[in-house]
């Protein structure tokens, strides 16, 4: 077992997700004392803790919706009266939307995209801050984008949230630092997860996700693991002196200039 992570409470929201149940149980392997889990979803959220538990790490599971300032409030309180601190906080709850035409999204999905991806933050991140600021200081972790690099077709609500996100990361590390609470985001690209697999049934087409997304120089898309390896990473004691910081898990896809030659 690792030990970057040892003593430290860890809450992973999205928990049950493709991306989310990997970082918990990367937290758990990584020493942490109790990693608790958060998402709508209660059946696969008891499937995910049960895994952690058999590998020897010990978990939480709360039901929790965080589409709005209400029930993020909520999970703040149950997480501060049930176990009085919060070392790492990782938000990787996300909203399934599938792409639509900048000329025909509902007003419902901008609202939503919103509501989870940057308001969600905000109000989780205001909460879990202050518990932390009283029990000596923690890690909020955030999921952002490749989105934040630039504009895609069909996109709208979901860029315009995650590049919002990354102004609020920065800004909440400035506030948030003489408290001891460091603030990062981790964006990926694209990622093999099963909400892409639903759409993308076989290998072959998986492999042919160049039609889908921008090509990445390491020839691959990311695993769920690439990217619980960067969070592990900036909520461990090693990346101490990072804040407001925007740490890219896209293979190289957003600093590749596209010329003739390739």
């Amino acid at each position: 077992m690792g030990v970057q992570l040892t003593d430290k409470i860890v809450l992973v929201t999205g928990a049950a997700g493709g991306v989310g149940r990997v970082v918990a149980a990367q937290m758990a392997a990584e020493g942490a004392k109790t990693v608790l889990l958060a998402d709508l979803a209660p059946e696969p959220l008891s499937e995910v803790a049960a895994s952690i538990e058999a590998s020897g790490g010990s978990t939480g599971s709360i039901v929790a919706d965080l589409g709005s300032s209400e029930g993020c409030a909520e999970l703040v309180t149950r997480v501060a009266d049930g176990y009085g601190r919060l070392d790492v906080l990782v938000h990787t709850a996300a909203v399934p939307n599938a792409p639509v035409d900048f000329l025909a999204v509902p007003d419902e999905v901008w609202a939503s995209e919103i509501a989870l991806h940057l308001n969600a933050s905000f109000y989780l991140g205001r909460g879990f801050a202050a518990l932390m600021a009283g029990t000596g200081g923690g890690s909020l972790l955030f999921t952002g984008s490749i989105a934040t690099q630039g504009g895609a077709r069909g996109m709208a609500g979901y860029t315009a949230a995650k590049t919002g996100l990354l102004g609020l990361v920065r800004a909440m590390a400035v506030e948030l630092a003489p408290r001891g609470i460091r603030v990062n985001l981790v964006s990926p690209g694209a990622v093999d997860t099963p909400r892409y697999r639903r759409r993308i049934t076989d290998d072959e087409a998986m492999a042919g996700l160049r039609d889908h997304f921008p090509p990445a120089p390491l020839d691959r898309i990311a695993t769920p693991q690439d990217v619980a390896s960067a969070f592990v990473f900036l909520a461990s004691d090693s990346a101490g002196y990072i804040t407001g910081q925007n740490l890219l898990v896209d293979g190289g896809t957003s600093v590749w200039i596209r010329t003739p030659n390739d």
